[in-house]
């Protein structure tokens, strides 16, 4: 495309004249390298950056109330809280660096009116114009389990069951969990069951050629390149992610079919993110979301409301970000509890990904397959 870009982590630590100058025609960087000093001060002594910026564009401007510092649990008056990456907090300071005019875009996925409300004051935004789009994902079922503590594992059998059968052609997964030790219980059950089959077949028992993966903030550059590569590109060889959240921002990947939460999300917002990584192709995709009553504790109000709705999964999923989405004409096409009120007499399993054969067993036992 002939357009020339950068990566202000690059430059940080050395020259960044090329950068200043306006070399580039685009230029990357973390909030926290943005909000650096070392940046903060070079853009003070030049004035060739602010004439030559074309626009401030912040992506997954959510996390601005989310890691930036502005959580309900300091609104709350916790004390001692710090915020996960209080950089998001202060990337309003880059306005006073460029000229009068210059736009701001701010962009994101998932906020409700709260959240919007925060972005607008933390990047100094007045009266802007906003594009507001549908989140509703309507290649995308909902489905909800709730298990005994003890019992929990179980949820993740159908799983087993299907990389046994399907191996190097198991629909793509991934399975969030909040915590580190979620990710170690999950990883261990699977690798455990799974035992040979846990690899891809007649190849060496190596990492490479595993079809289980883990993913999350403190994993190793090079585990974390070797996840990111696979689910990139259809024939790469891992099919089940156990990964934390840092894995539902960021990224898009062409055909992940079933994303799992293994206890829901701690708010509603980081829940959009982790559903939004399924169905991208626009095929049928699906939402499953298995818990036991401890893991709600953590979890704020919307997310309690989701889990124990009896009625659509799709409208309590949507409602805090857009409250006039409807269940779809195709009860067994939107949510486990949409399903049961379904009589269409569809014949084929809807929780069976297009490419499976049409006598695939119903991995997830879904109530359209029970009746």
């Amino acid at each position: 495309m002939g357009i020339t870009a950068c990566s202000l982590d690059d430059y940080i630590e050395n020259n960044m004249e090329d950068i200043l100058s306006g070399k580039y025609r685009i230029v990357y960087g973390s909030a926290e390298n943005v909000t650096d000093p070392k940046f903060i001060q070079k853009l003070k002594i030049s004035s060739s950056f602010s004439e030559n910026l074309a626009a401030f564009v912040v992506d997954e401007t959510h996390t601005i109330q989310s890691w930036g510092g502005i959580s309900e649990k300091k609104r709350r008056g916790k004390r001692n809280y710090t915020a996960f990456r209080t950089a998001y907090g202060k990337l309003a300071m880059l306005r006073s660096f460029r000229k009068e005019g210059t736009p701001v875009a701010a962009l994101t996925g998932t906020a409700d009116e709260r959240t919007l409300a925060v972005v607008e004051e933390k990047l100094a935004l007045k009266n802007p114009f906003k594009i507001i789009i549908s989140p509703n994902r309507q290649n995308i079922r909902f489905s909800v389990e709730k298990y005994k503590k003890e019992a929990i594992m179980t949820g993740l059998d159908w799983i087993v069951e299907a990389v046994k059968q399907h191996s190097a052609e198991m629909p793509r997964t991934i399975i969030f969990c909040n915590t580190m030790n979620d990710i170690g219980c999950v990883v261990n059950y699977l690798m455990l069951k799974l035992d040979k089959a846990a690899y891809a077949p007649q190849q060496p028992k190596v990492q490479g050629n595993c079809l289980v993966g883990i993913y999350h903030s403190n994993s190793w550059e090079r585990n974390k390149k070797r996840v990111l590569d696979s689910l990139k590109i259809t024939s790469g060889k891992i099919r089940v992610v156990v990964a934390s959240s840092a894995l539902s921002m960021g990224v898009k990947f062409p055909s992940i079919r079933y994303i799992i939460n293994f206890g829901p999300a701690r708010n509603i917002l980081e829940q959009h993110q982790e559903i939004g990584r399924a169905g991208r192709d626009g095929l049928q995709s699906h939402v499953r979301i298995i818990y036991y009553g401890q893991q709600l504790s953590y979890c704020e109000e919307p997310v309690k409301d989701l889990v124990k709705t009896e009625s659509c999964l799709r409208v309590a999923a949507y409602k805090v970000l857009n409250d006039r989405i409807q269940p779809l004409q195709q009860p067994h096409l939107c949510c486990k509890n949409c399903s049961a009120l379904c009589d269409c007499q569809e014949e084929q399993c809807l929780c069976i990904p297009p490419e499976f054969e049409r006598d695939t067993p119903c991995y997830l036992n879904c109530t359209k397959c029970q009746t």
